[in-house]
This record gives structure tokens, C-alpha cells and sequence, in this order.
């Protein structure tokens, strides 16, 4: 380790140099050392790094592909930290695979009914504004994906943020072919339903490829509206506003 002498003394760094103040005061100087990238690329040491980097960068891709067939319903409800909890999901995901090792593991081999119950808004959960019953179907021979809620009162069922008058319900459903990175999506939605008085039986059904080997999802969202005269607004409120991935239908 090299000592700094004379009048200029600083911490940071300079080419291979690193430059720092020592515990008594003074001031050092010592080369950068590090791995080379040809090194963790083929040096068995480092076998769980690239395999830990594999599985990560897969991970990455998953959620990315998730959120854009999403994009849609999820563009005013999703937090900021939805990509990265996303993506930690998917990585849990791809540890679950038992038949594989260690960067050779695969989402598709791994438990994805953990992507159930994801909240796309992790400030405000579907049933934090969203209290109404609900079912949910897929048809892989015809094409399509739904859900259905019966008759309710929103004033018991629903939770709105107080400058709202109405709500809107939307289902959202896609195929994703992980293997591709491609996926089919759509999305329909209510009109902006009040929020007094009881509403009619909500069925809405998302037309899907026919007879698709992909892996199919379905989201259902909760949106608020406010009406001042004829003019309708929505409600950019992110602690109402909820939208969570309900089921996962995987090819047989």
C-alpha cells in the first residue's frame, strides 16, 4: 500500500488507482483489483454466480412480458415497485423448479399458481376497495377468459376515495409464450357504474386465441370515476385504485 505526500490529498479515484483516507488520518493509495468478466464466465468458482445470473435475467424477462400484456388496465393502477416485485416473484417461481438444476431451472417447471393473488398496486389490494364475490372461467378450446360477479350494493362492497361517484370493473386476460417472449391480450371493462343503488349481474368475457398451448392469465381492476355534470374524470388515486392477476391456466 502506497502513502499520499504533499499538499493534495483526496478520496476517489484515478484510472486503476483508488485514492482514500486511512483510520489515523492519512491518506493511501492502492491499484483496483477485481475479476475479469473471461474469469466468472469459465472459472468453476463461479459457477453459482452465472447460474444464479441466468435464472435472473429469466426472471426479468417474465415479469417484463407479464406487464406488458397488462400494460393496458395497469398503466394508472400499478406502483413503482412493480417491476421489481414482480420479477422477485418470478425468480421464486423459477427456484420452485424440482426437476432442474441451478441455472437450468425454469418458470414453466415452477410453481406458477404463485402468480395468483399478485397485486399489481401493492398500496391498495383488490380487497382493500373491493369487497363483492366473484368467480372466474377459462375456455382454451373456444378462446376466452371471464369473470363474473352477481349482484351486489356498492355502498357495502365497495370502498371508493371520497371525491369519487362511480367505478368501473375491468377484466384483463392474456396468452403469454414465455419461450417467444409474445403473448395475445385484451381487456373489457363496465360502463362507470354508480355507486349507490344495487347493480346488475357483471359478466365480462376476453376473447383469447382458440385452442392456444400458451399460458393463460387473468386480472380483474377496480377504477374510479368522478362525475361533475356531463363530464366524467377517472380518479388517479393510488390508494383506491386495484387491479390483482386472479388466476394462472396453464396448457395440459
Amino acid at each position: 500500500m502506497a502513502k499520499q505526500d504533499g499538499l493534495l490529498q483526496f478520496n476517489g479515484a484515478i484510472g486503476n488507482l483508488s485514492f482514500y483516507k486511512t483510520r489515523n488520518g492519512g491518506f493511501a493509495v492502492r491499484q483496483k483489483t477485481g475479476v475479469s468478466p473471461q474469469r466468472i464466465a469459465t472459472d468453476p468458482k463461479f459457477a453459482m454466480l452465472r447460474a444464479n445470473g441466468i435464472e435472473f435475467g429469466q426472471a426479468g424477462r417474465a415479469g417484463k412480458l407479464i406487464r406488458a400484456a397488462f400494460g393496458v388496465a395497469m398503466k394508472n393502477i400499478a406502483d413503482r415497485g412493480v417491476s421489481n416485485r414482480l420479477t422477485a416473484l418470478c425468480k421464486s417461481i423459477i427456484k420452485s423448479d424440482a426437476l432442474n438444476e441451478a441455472g437450468k431451472r425454469q418458470l414453466l417447471e415452477g410453481e406458477m399458481a404463485k402468480l395468483e393473488k399478485f397485486e399489481f398496486n401493492a398500496q391498495s389490494p383488490l380487497d382493500t376497495s373491493f369487497l363483492a364475490q366473484f368467480t372466474h372461467t377459462f375456455d382454451r378450446v373456444a378462446g376466452s377468459a371471464g369473470i363474473t360477479i352477481p349482484v351486489f350494493n356498492p355502498a357495502e362492497m365497495v370502498i371508493p376515495p371520497g371525491n369519487a361517484t362511480h367505478f368501473r370493473m375491468r377484466a384483463s386476460a392474456a396468452a403469454l409464450n414465455f419461450g417467444e417472449f409474445k403473448f395475445v391480450s385484451g381487456q373489457i371493462a363496465t360502463e362507470p357504474l354508480p355507486l349507490d343503488g344495487n347493480t346488475a349481474p357483471i359478466d365480462l368475457s376476453v376473447p383469447l386465441p382458440p385452442n392456444s398451448a400458451d399460458v393463460l392469465m387473468l386480472a380483474i381492476s377496480i377504477e374510479f370515476i368522478k362525475e361533475d355534470g356531463t363530464h366524467q374524470a377517472d380518479v388517479l388515486n393510488s390508494a383506491y385504485n386495484a387491479m390483482r392477476l386472479v388466476a394462472v391456466n396453464m396448457a395440459p
